[in-house]
């Protein structure tokens, strides 16, 4: 007991590694030089951002192959609608909103699928899959998905031979890890 509260070493404990998890990712995943002129590890660099805004799958389509690089997304979702963001650092977020909820809108989370072109995403990930906590699951063609039990509603996925990460997130991390091993988690065509 500390000055009448029962220290909960565990909560703690769990807390620590949250922390420390989550640190490597941001590390892993956004920080780290990989000897490119940027700090970044995105293959395109600083680019001019897009959205958010509202499109359809053929939309998603036409962006895709305007950019020249790939859009994964988790297929089509019932009673949603389609938000579109690219970050000036090249990342791709396909938000599903429930209708009535503006495009934009950052009130409340919801399925959201991101592609962030990333050399070496595979055998990064690889490397986040040994770090404690992991929860480490294949998914569709080939593809590698890790979780972390302290935070599971983020899942990160990669493909061998792909310079994209692909991050699914949902409230409910059920449906996050189910939607990232599934084969509904692909480009758009």
């Amino acid at each position: 007991m500390i000055g009448g509260y029962e220290v909960r070493w565990d909560r703690i404990g769990a807390a620590i590694a949250v922390v420390v998890v989550a640190g490597f990712l941001v590390w892993y995943f956004a920080i780290r030089d990989n000897g490119n002129s940027g700090s970044t590890q995105t293959t395109s660099g600083t680019v001019k951002s897009i959205g958010p805004e509202a499109t359809t799958p053929t939309g998603l389509s036409g962006v895709s192959k305007r950019l020249g690089q790939p859009i994964y997304w988790a297929g089509s979702q019932p009673n949603t609608k389609l938000e579109f963001t690219r970050s000036t650092v090249g990342r791709l977020y396909v938000r599903y909103l429930p209708a009535g909820v503006k495009v934009g809108q950052r009130t409340h989370g919801y399925l959201t699928v991101a592609t962030f072109p990333f050399n070496g995403a595979y055998h990064a990930l690889k490397v986040v899959a040994k770090q404690p906590g992991a929860i480490v699951k294949q998914g569709a063609n080939d593809g590698l998905v890790v979780t972390n039990k302290h935070s599971p509603i983020y899942v990160f996925v990669a493909y061998p031979g792909k310079n994209y990460e692909i991050e699914v997130y949902d409230p409910d991390p059920n449906r996050a890890l189910s939607i990232a091993q599934s084969g509904s988690l692909r480009p758009i065509r």
